[in-house]
């Protein structure tokens, strides 16, 4: 993967120096007959047949066109076998609705640059994406006000959400969460792609103007207070080898709106790139313990038109965490390249490289936290 200076994309964005990508969005329908993979040790195998009790969603009447709603057929074999595979193409999923997992789902696709769940327009206000009222593509059935079932064991592998918000304006009524994880315990998400813009690659192109790459969310985790009724963990998380490109919270942990009293404890966040955000990769509760972000690749804050919130690369407010590793990159762009608030504390921040220019800058206001910063700009 190659790295551009001063807060530059990968070539992604590099395409778009006009602020534009290349077209509207254009879609190629699915390759023709192949051998159905199987699902082996986390990894997709053509050998003809599915393992038993894994659902192909075409035979649910999933298209995979970029046309159809494959919604309902996706939930169907979800429901009936929880271990679906989604072949190769560009299936169209309803926001209003999303797909709801369970304990022991696992969604697996043909690969970031294959299987494409595109999100329809529309989404959710704010206050209706903190009540489950829609809005995320992939969640659980939550209800904030009652008794839930814990969800366990979720996994998410080799597959791009793509968010759909306007391409020249913000709204504050059609917001989508791509994968939301709240309230979910010991899920895995692993080679897997979020955001307003396509992975490098994909079957599918966009028309968008740059200043407005920062909307929605990438991957949200979280949980609620556990002192409520409604409390169905939240802790135990991994997200690796994945990419976000382009919302305005990309991985946001116990957010401040979202989650107010969360505490996500015991989150493993490693070897992500994320990048075309207002806030990269952010952690926003005094409650949460025991998170872990390492070796992630994190540049080019655009913050998004309007917004009152500082954009950051970095940001943490709970304690006894650890964030260590990567490549860190503040453009002048943003207000910070990394942000310990007052209510952090005893948090290690190791970063072997971190550059910032301009007007980016390292605020701890905690008390405790341990900062060790290498690069041009911290020698």
């Amino acid at each position: 993967m190659a790295l551009l200076g001063a807060g530059g994309l990968i070539a992604v964005l590099a395409v778009a120096a006009n602020v534009m990508l290349q077209s509207p969005i254009e879609t190629a329908q699915p390759a023709g007959p192949r051998a159905v993979p199987a699902i082996q040790g986390g990894q997709v195998t053509a050998i003809g047949r599915l393992q038993p009790g894994v659902a192909d969603v075409r035979s649910y009447g999933a298209t995979g066109n970029g046309v159809a709603d494959d919604t309902a057929a996706i939930q169907a074999a979800i429901n009936q076998h929880g271990k679906v595979y989604i072949p190769a193409g560009v299936y169209r999923i309803d926001p209003k609705i999303g797909l709801v997992v369970r304990t022991g789902t696992e969604i697996i696709g043909d690969g970031r640059t294959r299987t494409i769940l595109l999100a329809g327009t529309g989404g959710a206000t704010m206050k209706e994406l903190a009540s489950y009222a829609g809005g995320s593509l992939i969640r659980r059935s939550f209800d904030p006000g009652g008794k839930n079932d814990y969800v366990t064991y979720v996994r998410l592998a080799d597959f791009t959400v793509l968010l759909t918000h306007p391409a020249d304006s913000v709204t504050e009524n059609a917001i989508q969460i791509g994968i939301d994880l709240r309230n979910i315990s010991r899920s895995l998400v692993e080679r897997v792609h979020v955001g307003n813009m396509p992975p490098l690659g994909a079957p599918i192109t966009r028309a968008y103007d740059r200043r407005f790459y920062s909307q929605g969310f990438g991957i949200v985790l979280g949980s609620v207070s556990s002192s409520t009724r409604s409390y169905a963990g939240g802790e135990v998380n991994t997200v690796r080898d994945s990419s976000v490109w382009g919302a305005y919270k990309l991985i946001v942990q116990d957010d401040a709106q979202l989650s107010p009293r969360s505490a996500a404890h015991a989150v493993l966040i490693e070897a992500c790139d994320l990048q075309g955000g207002h806030v990269l990769l952010s952690q926003e509760s005094r409650y949460t313990r025991g998170v872990s972000w390492r070796d992630n690749v994190l540049q080019n804050v655009i913050p998004r038109p309007g917004s009152r919130e500082a954009s950051a690369v970095l940001r943490m407010e709970g304690s006894n965490n650890l964030i260590d590793g990567g490549y860190i990159e503040a453009s002048g762009s943003a207000d910070y390249l990394l942000q310990l608030g007052s209510i952090s504390s005893n948090n290690m921040i190791r970063l072997p490289y971190a550059s910032t220019t301009n007007r980016a800058k390292v605020e701890d206001l905690g008390s405790g936290n341990s900062i060790n910063l290498k690069g041009p700009d911290f020698p």
